[in-house]
């Protein structure tokens, strides 16, 4: 049955919510991380796109590590007006800024932008095994790779995996290119 994306996205959140906390989601997301890592569109990539994670999504912070370790360059998106996102590239942890949805951000006047990253981490709450994804609402993602054709990357836990379609697909939604699944 075909819930709308509101509805679905909210009984998505509270079950990933009451998961945050457990030890098996510990697990998920460093063997996600790990085979991200493993991938060769990692191992050849000179610079990556990806959010620092929340609570809510898988943890990506491994992968910035073996990037920074790698010399690779990493790039994390800031929110624009207009429901639009740029990716600056950042060298550490220290001075990022929280926007109003609790993603930390670059606003350093100084910064590189880079919207054309070699490969792109792209979070979401639920995938279908097509690449197409259930995100936050805000459609930022949707409106990015419309305008940028890049190896997108979807780490993707047990309880993200949707095998029957559960909300409807529309002309503006873009799947991801790869899914990272624990199986």
């Amino acid at each position: 049955m075909l819930m709308n994306k509101n509805e679905f996205r909210k009984q998505q959140l509270a079950k990933l919510r009451g998961f945050s906390q457990s030890y098996q989601k510990l697990q998920e997301d460093q063997f996600l991380q790990e085979k991200l890592i493993a991938t060769s569109d990692f191992k050849n990539s000179v610079s990556i796109g990806i959010t620092i994670s929340t609570m809510d999504e898988i943890d990506t912070k491994l992968i910035i590590n073996t990037a920074w370790q790698f010399n690779k360059q990493v790039f994390i998106p800031r929110c624009l007006p207009g429901r639009r996102m740029e990716f600056t590239q950042i060298t550490d942890y220290n001075r990022l800024t929280k926007n109003k949805f609790g993603i930390l951000e670059n606003w350093q006047s100084q910064s590189t932008i880079n919207n054309e990253p070699d490969i792109i981490i792209v979070p979401g709450l639920a995938f279908k095994s097509d690449g197409y994804r259930l995100g936050f609402g805000g459609g930022y993602y949707d409106r990015f790779l419309a305008e940028h054709d890049l190896m997108s990357i979807s780490m993707v836990g047990s309880l993200r995996l949707i095998e029957k379609s559960c909300w409807p697909i529309n002309d503006y939604d873009i799947p991801v290119k790869k899914l990272i699944t624990i199986e």
